[in-house]
């Protein structure tokens, strides 16, 4: 599978109605391993459940951990998470309570360019009288909202500048998408910061209610687990 990062797809365009899909990794299973790769260690089987149904053997004396099994598994989604997760922020949400700034919501975002702007969800940040920009590394710089569009649910955050090893990326082209396609979504559900999911594209040209009276078209809908906290986040194939 290759990796193209230069499709990039927001959560704004994806119905919250998403079932939810894990990568889940179970131990204890049982499996058989080729006779002829047979050593007189131990063997721990570990079973990735992937579209080729690989089943990954781990010697005790390897010392392997889990990365390297996602890794061996499916290294397309594995890299395109270290590449991608320094540019997707947290954001929390302040507004003022008899003065003083009291949390009121939290979101997620993305980093478009090197000018430190943030694309995220308009309902992310609406009525924010203050917003953190928190990064992977937890740096925690101060955003300022500097557009908003309730009619598509957009919003763009700035700040004055970005840490250390952080790429923008690049918007994609929703017209090249196809219904079954691989994808994953990077972050903050319920504020947990950096989690990813994977899914499919179930299918195109939804159309979804915005804060307005306005209907957003030609959305994304998808299968990959969506939660309060990945609002803004992005939406990419793998």
């Amino acid at each position: 599978m290759k990796t193209n990062l230069k499709k990039l797809f927001p959560l704004f365009l994806i119905p919250l109605l998403a079932a939810a899909c894990t990568f889940s990794l179970p131990f204890g299973q049982t499996g058989t391993a080729d006779p002829a790769e047979s050593t007189d260690a131990p063997l721990l089987p570990v079973t990735a459940q992937q579209s080729e149904s690989q089943t990954v053997f781990i010697g005790d004396d390897a010392q392997a951990n889990l990365i390297d099994v996602y890794a061996r598994v499916n290294p397309a989604v594995v890299d395109v998470y270290a590449r991608v997760n320094p540019a997707v922020v947290h954001l929390t949400v302040y507004a003022n309570f008899r003065g003083q700034l009291v949390s009121q919501g939290l979101g997620s975002g993305f980093v478009i360019d090197s000018d430190g702007h943030i694309v995220t969800n308009a309902h992310v940040v609406q009525g924010a009288d203050a917003v953190d920009v928190i990064f992977s590394d937890d740096t925690i710089l101060p955003g300022t909202v500097v557009g908003m569009d309730l009619h598509s649910d957009l919003a763009v955050v700035k700040v004055d500048s970005l840490p250390q090893g952080v790429e923008p990326l690049a918007l994609g082209n929703s017209d090249s998408l196809a219904v079954g396609q691989t994808v994953v979504a990077i972050g903050n559900p319920y504020g947990l910061d950096g989690t990813l999911t994977r899914g499919i594209i179930s299918a195109l040209g939804r159309t979804i209610s915005s804060l307005t009276s306005f209907s957003i078209p030609q959305a994304i809908q998808t299968d990959a687990a969506i939660n309060p906290g990945n609002s803004g986040g992005p939406l990419l194939d793998d």
